[in-house]
């Protein structure tokens, strides 16, 4: 524990502008998953102590002769400021990750439809996903896409920086589902089968 608290407002920055993610940093400073002094939640909440946060930044898609117009979304720490503000406080939809075309069709549809029925109901709708194979991360089919990770550390991030009514992670496969356990004991809001059918039956 010496040792993270040992790590000062540079240190930290630094690592995270070299890419190092929070569980990295937690192993290089001796922590493992099963210790509370120094695993990856004990690095987060050091990190976010130190003030050192990640910026959402909009990946310019008309090579800056034009504005931006798509929401295609990604977080960093070499930045000093955020390209978009943040007070629609939408629903946050994870995607199925690195499947291919032919094995992730079924979450896919599940992810769009999910998505679909958040906008019809005048929901904002949050894509997190990095699979550019997929329609959930089509420039029109949500109103936020972020191509990141979907990782326990960048799920956090994105979910308290947009403020996030809640985050469905039913509809992606096996990897949103095995986040569901550690973003509800951090307090994330899942809104799961039944909690989704009441969410939307609140809007009608």
């Amino acid at each position: 524990m010496d040792g993270l608290n040992s790590l000062k407002r540079n240190h930290m920055a630094a690592l995270k502008g070299f890419g190092f993610s929070d569980i990295q940093i937690s192993r290089g400073l001796g922590g493992s998953a099963s210790s509370s002094e120094c695993n990856e939640l004990a690095v987060r909440a050091r990190r976010q102590q130190l003030g050192v946060f990640p910026y959402v930044k909009q990946i310019d898609t008309l090579a800056a002769e034009f504005p931006a117009q798509t929401n295609y979304l990604y977080m960093t720490y070499n930045a000093k400021e955020h390209d978009i503000q943040f007070n629609d406080n939408g629903v946050m939809v994870l995607g199925c990750g690195p499947y291919c075309i032919g094995s992730s069709v079924e979450f896919d549809w599940c992810a769009v439809s999910c998505v679909r029925q958040l906008r019809k109901s005048a929901i904002k709708a949050i894509v997190v996903n990095y699979n550019p194979e997929t329609v959930s991360t089509d420039y029109d089919e949500s109103d936020r896409l972020y191509f990141e990770e979907l990782s326990f550390e960048r799920v956090m991030d994105i979910y308290e920086q947009e403020h996030a009514r809640g985050v469905v992670v039913s509809v992606g496969g096996q990897i949103p589902n095995n986040l569901a356990m550690p973003l509800s004991k951090e307090g994330v809001n899942i809104l799961g089968t039944f909690d989704f059918g009441i969410f939307f039956l609140s809007f009608i």
